[in-house]
């Protein structure tokens, strides 16, 4: 797929969609393991749950991403 004069794979292009619509999905309902109770970012860490947690949202993020990638290279 040529895109801006650039050959650009359609595994890529998923990806990318995908990640843009997850991404989307979790700025708009903000789960709780993801961010506070006033709408800011979670850090990641372990320690005091009302900032700390295991799955922050560059993490889901980029292992969502990683994963749509890889799944679509090897199945399609």
């Amino acid at each position: 797929m040529k895109l801006f004069s650039f050959e650009v794979s359609e595994a890529l292009v998923v990806a990318i969609f995908f990640l843009m619509a997850l991404v989307a999905l979790l700025l708009q309902f903000k789960p709780g393991v993801m961010f506070t109770s006033t709408g800011q970012f979670k850090k990641f860490g372990t320690g005091n749950i009302a900032v700390n947690t295991l799955f922050p949202f560059w993490l889901v993020a980029t292992v969502f991403g990683v994963s749509v990638y890889s799944a679509y290279t090897m199945f399609y």
